[in-house]
């Protein structure tokens, strides 16, 4: 086995890929690698359910803002539980992050994921495509359209 840290190591490198990266990492600030690598566990809990990464943009220069500063969001199908560990993992203060022991006993790690049917990638498009179109159109156009279906 290889050279394992203690827990309160700093590292200063920037290992990975970007959009997995901690706010801390952004920054190039010394980072304790047990928090930043739950923070990239969060990303791919994120994109596993959502199918898409919690902050991304073409331009490095707005993702970098997304990271450090917004918060993420969820389609309406993530359960409460998932949302809030999700939330939790992301944490743009790295001791505000859960451990590792507290994400095993997160109740939706221990309990939801048994039940959990996630949405058929075309169902996700189909689902994205049409809450797109309906906030496209005006209050007008969406009058019309509800009197159209009721009749």
């Amino acid at each position: 086995a290889g050279y394992m840290p203690d827990e309160d190591h700093l590292f200063e490198d920037f290992p990975g890929s970007f959009c997995y990266a901690a706010p801390e990492l952004i920054r190039g600030v010394p980072y304790k690698g047990r928090s930043a690598d739950v923070y990239s566990l969060g990303v791919i809990l994120y994109t596993m359910l959502q199918s898409t990464y919690p902050f991304y943009s073409e331009d490095k220069r707005e993702m970098t803002n997304m990271i450090l500063s917004d918060d993420v969001t969820f389609d309406t199908y993530i359960t409460s539980p998932a949302r809030e560990l999700i939330r939790w993992m992301l944490m743009k203060n790295p001791a505000q992050r859960p451990t590792l022991d507290q994400i095993k006993n997160h109740s939706w790690v221990r309990e939801e994921p048994k039940s959990f049917k996630p949405m058929s990638p075309l169902k996700h498009t189909v689902s994205r495509l049409k809450e797109t179109a309906r906030a496209s159109l005006s209050p007008v156009q969406s009058r019309r359209r509800a009197r159209a279906s009721v009749a």
